[in-house]
Parts: structure tokens; sequence; C-alpha cells
């Protein structure tokens, strides 16, 4: 499990999670961390199946709230590969308060809120080299699943600056027991 840490440093906290006794509350570990560049303050955080994890920042050294609301790139997308000593900024990423972040369920690519815009932004290529080349806004209503151990949750949004009619709002469902 992968956590954005903002108490004493910034960091990425890896933890195992272990649920295999269903009767016991799951069991954390801490793994270790991986330090965000100086003056680099992480909002959210995924990875991809090989380990490598992606983090958003909402607003780089010298960049405000303020110029996000008004359009202007603050914010980037930083990765951190296995074995690599630090993260770096994924070029093109830069966009107007980078939010939210998640993988696309094949590592071909990810998805990521450009908040001062009001959108979801696909990040997406044939290969891992190329796979941030490609920059387009979702402008239709999508259907997220995302596994959990414990379940599944299904997150409907829309990403338009628009909505049409019947999106722009999250409808969650749980598993019962």
């Amino acid at each position: 499990m992968l956590v954005v840490n903002h108490g004493g440093r910034e960091a990425i906290e890896i933890f195992a999670v272990d649920y295999r006794d269903t009767r016991k509350q799951p069991a954390l570990r801490w793994q270790g961390c991986l330090a965000m560049p100086a003056g680099h303050v992480a909002n959210s955080v995924a990875s991809y199946s090989d380990g490598t994890v992606i983090a958003t920042v909402l607003t780089r050294p010298g960049t405000s709230i303020t110029d996000f609301v008004r359009g202007q790139p603050t914010g980037g997308v930083y990765e951190r590969a296995p074995g690599e000593p630090a993260f770096r900024l994924l070029p093109g990423t830069e966009l107007p308060g980078n939010n939210g972040l998640e993988t696309a369920k094949d590592d071909s690519g990810f998805y990521v809120i450009a908040f001062g815009r009001r959108e979801v932004v696909a990040m997406r290529g044939t290969t891992r080299a190329s796979r941030y080349g490609t920059r387009r806004p979702l402008n239709s209503c999508q259907t997220i699943s995302i596994g959990m151990a414990t379940g599944c949750c299904w997150l409907e949004w829309c990403a338009t600056s628009q909505p049409a009619a019947g999106c722009g709002r999250s409808s969650m469902a749980w598993p019962t027991a």
C-alpha cells in the first residue's frame, strides 16, 4: 500500500498489508519510503504492476493555487521506477492543479485530474517510453472498477467542463456482507 505522507517529511510511504486472517484486522508493516524532490508536496499516488510509482504534485515551487484556478500549469506527475534514486517529472504532465491519479488497468498509461480545468486527462501511449506522449481530456462518462482486498467499488464520473445530464456526480456501491 502506498500512502502520501506530510508528517515530518514529504514522501510516499510503503506498507505491506497482511489480510490473510479475515477474522482479524489487517496488519500493516512499514517497508520504506520514497522521498519527494525538495520543496515538492505529493497529492496522489498510484503504481504500475512493475513497481513503478507515480505521484501528483498540485503546485510546484514558485506556483500557487491562484495560478491553477486561473488555468496556468502548476503541477506535474512524477515517476520513480524500481532501482531509480529519485522521482523525476514526466514531461508533458504539467497541468493546472494536478490532483487525483490512477493507472490504467493494462499499465498503458494513467489518468490525472487537472483541477484548474475541471478535467480528467488521459496520458497514454503504446510503449513505456511513449505512454506519456498523448494528452487528451476525457469527454464522456466513464466507469472505473477499483479492486480492493475487501471487495470492489465502482466510481462513475464525468470529465467534461460542462457535464451532460446524469454526469458529474460520484456513485459508489460497496458490496454487502
